[in-house]
């Protein structure tokens, strides 16, 4: 059963005398629709096409009689197995009765026909109405119904605070605990057993950096990232995301190694963010770089930009990712091959978000068999003091 669910109390005054007066009604609505020169046969299937194409549910009726003049596609699969040969708004189930269809009518007439709260089926939907002159003379109202995306951001921030408290917090503690094993902190372990914390370890690891990249892509999804731009030098940032990456990448057998950085390169961004970019660059290319090789990671200007390079010796992008390399869980099944390390496929596209956000860009080349080279670049910033 569809139903309008409680809300507004019933319009009254002007515009319950306006539902009483079907030219008046008409009147509202030819001056509040755009004329668009689709009159005619033509128009009306050209028109017809289009509300057909939209995935929300659109129908209109007549607000004195309730009976319903078209319904798009989406509209007619929703409520015509409710229907039948009913062709009115209360006999389909859309309205419970003829007065709450007039209750909406009063608010579209008052200019309030923005998110009703409807039932269709046990699901929440958001009805939409607004006026348009009709045939005859009079005046339809049209209806646009959305699924209420409310319950839906409710159930998103629950699952995002248990990831938050509920894994990572204890994660965090039993990653701790093996790396106190490990060291000998306990006792000394047995070969095995330490291969065996060392394998823990590794997939604590792990499942700790796809939590983070979980929260940072709900982070950016919302409201984008928070930016909070300085004038930094590129130099250190470089070195302390080597230094902090040097660790992983031994552990893969791979050599991070930095070149020569001058000390007059200064850009105008979030060092957080800028340190997260350097992160996902740099561990997505220790991954598919082969045991024994090494990852060179630079920055030099080039015109009015500061240009960071991150190169890797892996198996290049294979050409149908070229599109899609940054798009949301677009990665290559060779990237992690060699290295046994699953990626997630939303490194990437945090980087693209974060470069963006920064005002900067981010492209690649790359050659099968010899490995990628990540270019991100920014505009180049006075230096601090100067002037």
């Amino acid at each position: 059963m569809v139903k309008i669910l409680p809300g507004t109390p019933p319009v009254s005054g002007p515009a319950a005398a306006q539902l009483r007066d079907r030219s008046a009604v008409a009147d509202v609505a030819t001056r509040r629709t755009d004329r668009t020169g689709t009159s005619g046969a033509g128009g009306a299937v050209m028109l017809g096409a289009v509300f057909d194409a939209l995935p929300e549910a659109a129908l209109a009726f007549d607000p004195a009689t309730g009976e319903i003049r078209f319904m798009n596609r989406a509209a007619r699969e929703a409520l015509a197995p409710r229907a039948g040969a009913a062709q009115t708004v209360e006999t389909c189930g859309l309205f419970a009765s003829a007065e709450v269809r007039g209750r909406l009518v009063e608010r579209v007439l008052a200019g309030d026909g923005d998110r009703h709260p409807v039932e269709i089926g046990g699901e929440d939907f958001v009805c939409s109405a607004r006026l348009a002159p009709g045939e005859d003379g009079g005046a339809l109202v049209v209806l646009l119904l959305r699924r209420d995306t409310a319950e839906g951001e409710r159930e998103r921030e629950q699952m995002l605070s248990v990831i938050t408290h509920e894994l990572r917090t204890p994660l965090t503690s039993i990653k701790g605990a093996l790396e106190l094993l490990q060291s000998g902190t306990a006792g000394p372990l047995a070969e095995k057993a330490q291969s065996l914390v060392g394998i823990a370890i590794s997939n604590s690891t792990r499942m700790l950096d796809l939590i983070r990249e979980i929260l940072l892509l709900e982070e950016t999804r919302q409201s984008g990232p928070a930016i909070n731009a300085r004038t930094v030098a590129l130099a250190p940032l470089i070195d302390a995301a080597v230094e902090t990456h040097q660790g992983y990448a031994a552990h893969l057998g791979v050599t991070l190694e930095a070149g020569a950085i001058a000390p007059d390169l200064f850009v105008r961004v979030d060092p957080l963010r800028l340190s997260q970019i350097l992160s996902n660059l740099l561990s997505n290319a220790a991954k598919v770089s082969p045991r024994g090789g090494k990852v060179e990671i630079g920055a030099r200007r080039e015109g009015p930009e500061a240009v960071i390079s991150v190169r890797d010796h892996g198996p290049g992008i294979p050409e149908e990712l070229h599109m899609t390399l940054f798009d949301r869980f677009s990665r290559s099944e060779a990237a992690g091959g060699r290295s046994g390390i699953a990626s997630s496929g939303l490194g990437l596209n945090i980087v693209k978000t974060l470069v963006t956000k920064q005002n900067g860009r981010i492209r690649f080349e790359t050659e099968a068999g010899k490995g990628t080279t990540f270019r991100v670049s920014f505009a180049l910033a006075e230096t601090p003091g100067a002037g």
